[in-house]
């Protein structure tokens, strides 16, 4: 019978040690994963500002005033676009925009509804994916403004914004 207690105390014993163990691990994985979460976030807010810092001087204002450049869109196609554009600023989270003009812009060359919008299109676009921290999308659509429109300020734009991408 002695034998048998001693060996119940020790079950007794590894049970609370092996708790005592799992435990540990528990709380020693929780704290990497809590340590990663905070770098992470830190991380991704640094991120953030870095690339919102190189998009904020080439946002424009747009408004309705300019609606006059071509009287084959509706105004309310014109107001949305513009609402989009204006928004890229405003918003943190733009992938709702970059949802909204993704299509718009893939279709710029059959669809000619926004085809006097196309470079604001574009660069709009470009500047989502950007402050999306989607820069791999941004710099082939900056290349393609650059090179369809030659010695202009939009190209000028462009090229400011792919140097400094590639610092």
């Amino acid at each position: 019978g002695r034998r048998t207690q001693e060996a119940e105390k020790e079950k007794v014993l590894i049970q609370k040690d092996t708790k005592n163990r799992t435990r540990s691990i528990m709380l020693w994985a929780c704290s990497i994963a809590a340590l990663f979460v905070i770098f992470f976030g830190v991380y991704k807010e640094k991120r953030y500002r870095d690339l919102s810092a190189i998009v904020s001087p080439y946002y424009s204002e747009y408004s309705m005033s300019e609606y006059s450049r071509g009287d084959d869109i509706d105004a309310v196609t014109v107001a949305h676009l513009y609402t989009l554009f204006n928004n890229i600023k405003e918003q943190r989270n733009v992938s709702d925009i970059i949802e909204e003009l993704e299509p718009i812009y893939t279709s710029l060359d059959s669809d000619f509804t926004y085809s006097s919008y196309a470079n604001d299109i574009a660069l709009n676009l470009a500047l989502a994916y950007i402050k999306d921290d989607q820069v791999d999308k941004a710099i082939p659509i900056l290349e393609k403004l650059k090179e369809d429109n030659p010695d202009t300020p939009i190209a000028a734009k462009a090229n400011e914004l792919l140097k400094k991408l590639q610092e």
